[in-house]
């Protein structure tokens, strides 16, 4: 029976506890695969068009996986389109947009930021063109500002002058001055509060989001190779109150936005929608995954999440440039893309029965795979057939295609979002396995500094479950468990490293 006062020495004890030590759990991480047991990024489902040929660039110059590549195109894709698109007959009673959100995680220094910069490019000068654009108008803005300020003081002082001698509140000529009154504080409301469209933002919060959305007809996009700062946000950097996710995940689908600002008037939109193509490294990954809100909430079963594993390349002295040639043909792809959001008719695609077929089956296997399925997975399984919906509709305009989507649009949509969705789990399966190992390491360091104490106790200190607190002891032989009877008579469960003597009041777990 155990010793209590055979204690192993401070060394030998760390020694038996370092498998739970802070340097043990860094060891999982989310940089390294298993190329053995990864099943290769479908490239085929780009094969012959532009994203495609682009993927297959940038892995020749920059030495980036065609994964990176692809998604950030088709992320940018995305957000050129804006509402302009949509599928319709996918699914019954339901209609798509080509909004998509897509988060890439690849470490610092391996070339994710020129592939973003290359890729982008288009969106990026476009947007800047209207930036642009609004400030050369600026001066006319708030020429025109001056002039109403001047006739809104003109209209002030005739009310204070007239109004007791000649003006009076129940006449014509009152009212007259009151209109005008209130047309100028309208047309100085516009000007004061104008925004300059864009088409895309690169670091937002959600209130500012939310002016975005407005001041751009109800759609926006975030792209960033660096896009730390908005997962954090939306985690609750800058709240004392958590994070704020509601516009990010309401604006997924479209959903109406209602936003109340302290100081300034209400936002009320009928309809925000948003697409994001972001880069982020993996340590901020860890976070994303380990945020409970994000979770509940439901942020990240909206992402297609690729972790794409690039590691840097040693470089052999040649020098590679990326085609003009690809490069101008992206570009004029995007801007053609862009100018159809000007048109005032939406472009509606239909979907054939054929593709509608292997929408309703994939769905249907989404289904069989909620089953049995922990509250964290099953709303992203839930989000996967709308996803492949998306998809499709963007290889459709990607590819210039004619009349119905096709059966082998939809496939191929299916394979990428599967794909996709398949790095998410695995991704989930390494958050539940760090979160089970930093809890682990919380419950053994209450325990060394309690030495015994009672399990409810260290249940309530940690939050943990009867379960994990018996891992802790069938992992670490110099913690037991026991039964000991209380001052009171009843029996109190304890863990710890000095049990009491063998005795009579003293029943030791598993005996």
């Amino acid at each position: 029976m155990f010793d209590g006062n055979d204690i192993l020495p401070e060394k030998q004890l760390k020694k038996a506890v370092a498998p739970f030590e802070k340097t043990g759990i860094q060891e999982k991480t989310l940089r390294h695969s298993d190329t053995d047991t990864e099943e290769p990024f479908p490239i085929e489902v780009f094969e012959g068009n532009q994203i495609g040929r682009l993927a297959a660039e940038c892995n020749s110059v920059y030495k980036v996986p065609e994964s990176l590549s692809s998604l950030t195109a088709l992320g940018v894709l995305s957000a050129a389109c804006g509402t302009h698109y949509r599928i319709e007959g996918a699914a019954s009673g339901h209609s798509s947009l080509g909004n998509l959100y897509i988060v890439l995680v690849a470490e610092s220094g391996t070339g994710k930021s020129s592939v973003f910069q290359g890729l982008a490019k288009p969106i990026v000068d476009a947007s800047a063109e209207l930036q642009e654009k609004a400030n050369s108008e600026s001066m006319n803005r708030e020429t025109k500002a001056e002039l109403l300020r001047d006739e809104r003081k003109k209209i002030q002082r005739k009310i204070s002058k007239e109004l007791n001698r000649t003006l009076y509140k129940d006449t014509p000529d009152y009212g007259e001055l009151v209109d005008s009154m209130i047309q100028i504080n309208l047309e100085l409301k516009d000007i004061e509060n104008f925004q300059p469209p864009v088409y895309y933002v690169q670091n937002t919060t959600p209130e500012a989001l939310a002016c975005s959305l407005e001041a751009n007809d109800g759609f926006m996009a975030i792209l960033s190779d660096e896009a730390a700062e908005v997962i954090k946000v939306a985690m609750g950097k800058y709240s004392k109150s958590g994070g704020d996710i509601s516009i990010l995940t309401g604006s997924w689908s479209s959903g109406p936005l209602h936003c109340d600002r302290v100081g300034r008037e209400r936002i009320s939109l009928k309809s925000a929608t948003l697409s994001c193509a972001l880069m982020i490294q993996p340590d901020v990954m860890e976070e994303f995954l380990s945020h409970r809100e994000t979770l509940e909430q439901g942020l990240l079963a909206r992402f297609i999440v690729v972790n794409t594993y690039v590691e840097p390349q040693m470089r052999t002295g040649e020098l590679l440039k990326f085609s003009q040639a690809l490069s101008s043909d992206w570009d004029r792809f995007i801007r053609r893309v862009l100018a159809a959001r000007e048109g005032e008719a939406e472009t509606i695609v239909t979907c054939s029965s054929e593709a509608r077929k292997a929408f309703d089956d994939f769905y249907n296997e989404t289904v069989e795979l909620r089953k049995d399925e922990t509250s964290v997975m099953k709303p992203i399984y839930a989000r996967w057939a709308e996803n492949a919906i998306r998809v499709s509709l963007l290889l459709y305009i990607l590819e210039g295609a004619q009349g119905e989507l096709s059966e082998g649009i939809a496939k191929r949509a299916i394979k990428l979002v599967r794909w996709c969705g398949q790095q998410v789990d695995g991704l989930l399966a390494y958050a539940r396995a760090k979160s089970h190992e930093t809890k682990q390491e919380k419950l053994l360091r209450v325990v060394e500094a309690q030495r015994n104490i009672t399990t409810r106790k260290l249940a309530r200190s940690c939050a943990a479950s009867k379960k994990e607190i018996e891992q802790l002891a069938q992992s670490i032989p110099e913690i037991m468990i026991w039964e000991s009877r209380s001052k009171g008579g009843n029996m109190e469960k304890w863990v710890g490293l000095d049990p009491p003597d063998d005795g009579l009041n003293v029943r030791y777990e598993g005996e």
